[in-house]
């Protein structure tokens, strides 16, 4: 864990947190493809953001308002071009900002999301595409209750510490 926050005392530089939900959000500037970009949020020890609601569309748009972001929004199966969207996470998909004809899997084979810079509105994009990317860390990620400089997961994940309310 120690290796994954590369010294830095938490929150990550550059990481916002959000007051409703008191989630981290970091925009990672880097263009690459959307699984690359799930792999390096959860190496951070994240993931892709997930919108749930307007609210929260509007904040992570806010975060990099001119740039395409790659979200945590993908299609694993159903019918093509709107069905069997899913979150990372598992988490239900219950809020879409889709933009106007979208998604319609252009070329047949868009299966991942993508916020417009320009307008916060939902694109579906394909395997080859790359942009920069949002990861998510949950509430209580950053904590560090025993001052040593690292994040609370990574003591317990380490054995420095104990989970002495089980949360993980």
């Amino acid at each position: 864990c120690e290796a994954c926050f590369d010294g830095v005392v938490a929150p990550i530089e550059g990481a916002v947190q959000w007051a409703q939900n008191g989630h981290y959000y970091l925009v990672v500037n880097e263009e690459v493809t959307w699984s690359e970009a799930r792999s390096a949020a959860e190496a951070l020890g994240g993931h892709l953001a997930t919108i749930g609601s307007a609210a929260e569309n509007l904040f992570v748009k806010s975060l990099a308002p001119e740039i395409g972001l790659a979200l945590g929004g993908y299609q694993p199966g159903g019918p093509e071009p709107a069905g069997g969207w899913a979150w990372v996470t598992g988490e239900p998909w219950t809020y879409t900002a889709w933009n106007s004809a979208e998604p319609n899997d252009s070329g047949g084979a868009e299966d991942y999301l993508q916020m417009i810079g320009s307008t916060g509105l939902w694109n579906d994009m394909g395997t080859t595409s790359a942009m920069p990317y949002v990861v998510e860390f949950p509430s209580g990620f950053f904590d560090d209750c025993n001052g040593n400089g690292l994040p609370d997961a990574c003591d317990v994940e380490s054995g420095t510490s104990t989970d002495c309310d089980g949360d993980g």
